[in-house]
């Protein structure tokens, strides 16, 4: 067997039932004992947290804390391997470094599952991405609170959190950890997540739910908006909210109604369409966009003009 499909065939089994024994690897796999070692070193180095104990309860097994993309486990590559090692069989080749590149933002910004995709997985925050995922899943290894900034819509706050899992969710990383001010899990966007430092206290582990990943969990509806759009705007309104978004009046205009959890992301997205558009529901948000629209006309009423160096 491919070393690349020893590797598919022991994080499949991992993924499945939690934890192996180098032994039953080896007799799995028809290798020695070393070559499973060689292999956990090879997936560590991938970017896989696979931990090994010794001891009577001890064994081969993927970090506590760590949750990969539920996506990626439901998906038919993911599925096939699972089934292939639940049944013993000796898996078909696979690339185990998609798998990778995929749980590990640093590795590569591209995913290519077979010659059809080419997924871009860069952000503009990749490098410093990487460097909070690193330091949050030694936190959650060693079981230590963090510190960080949080930079949320109302505000900067000092948070002091217990990290569990690092979760990818809607092409974003987050942290599910329990604040300790909130006394709650709550989930924490990492690129919102400023001065993160690992301190040395030690947390006694609390039983962990599920993250809440419904939308409306992580962006709860406040604004019930109504619009009318441009005919023109058509095809924004359906690349960003989708075709039932939105109803077409007889005049050509779109009526288009969604739920809003922020009226600045609201405002900011309305002023790309320029003047196309009218709010008209909230009537407290139609308000305060009039007030914006006559500021942004008052301020450049006047042409500034440009100081030329002598």
């Amino acid at each position: 067997m491919k070393k690349s499909d020893r590797l598919i065939h022991i994080l499949a089994l991992l993924l499945r039932q939690g934890k192996a024994t180098a032994p039953q690897l080896a007799r799995e796999l028809g290798v020695s004992r070393r070559t499973i070692g060689r292999d956990v070193e090879a997936l560590c180095q991938a970017g896989f947290p696979v931990m090994t104990a010794q001891g009577q309860n001890g064994g081969i097994a993927l970090m506590e804390g760590f949750q990969p993309d539920p996506k990626l486990l439901a998906s038919p590559r993911m599925q096939a391997a699972l089934e292939l090692a639940r049944n013993g069989e000796e898996p078909a080749s696979r690339s185990f470094r998609q798998l990778a590149r995929t749980l590990n933002p640093a590795a590569s910004q591209y995913l290519t599952p077979d010659d059809t995709f080419l997924i871009d997985f860069s952000c503009l925050y990749q490098d410093t991405l990487a460097r909070k995922i690193g330091e949050l899943r030694t936190a959650i290894e060693g079981s230590f609170l963090v510190r960080f900034t949080y930079c949320g819509p109302e505000g900067e706050s000092a948070c002091r959190v217990e990290p569990y899992r690092l979760v990818f969710h809607l092409s974003s990383w987050y942290l599910w950890g329990f604040c300790l001010a909130r006394q709650e899990f709550h989930l924490f966007k990492l690129n919102r997540i400023e001065e993160l430092r690992v301190t040395g206290n030690l947390y006694q582990k609390r039983l962990v739910p599920p993250p809440a990943l419904a939308p409306e969990a992580i962006f709860p509806p406040r604004y019930s908006v109504q619009v009318l759009f441009a005919p023109e705007c058509r095809w924004r309104l359906v690349e960003d909210f989708g075709r039932e978004s939105f109803t077409v009046r007889p005049d050509g205009r779109l009526l288009f109604s969604a739920d809003f959890s922020d009226k600045s992301d609201l405002f900011g997205w309305l002023l790309t369409f320029g003047g196309r558009f009218e709010l008209l529901q909230p009537e407290e948000l139609r308000a305060e966009m009039a007030w914006i629209g006559c500021s942004i006309q008052e301020n450049h009423t006047e042409p500034v003009p440009l100081e030329q160096e002598t």
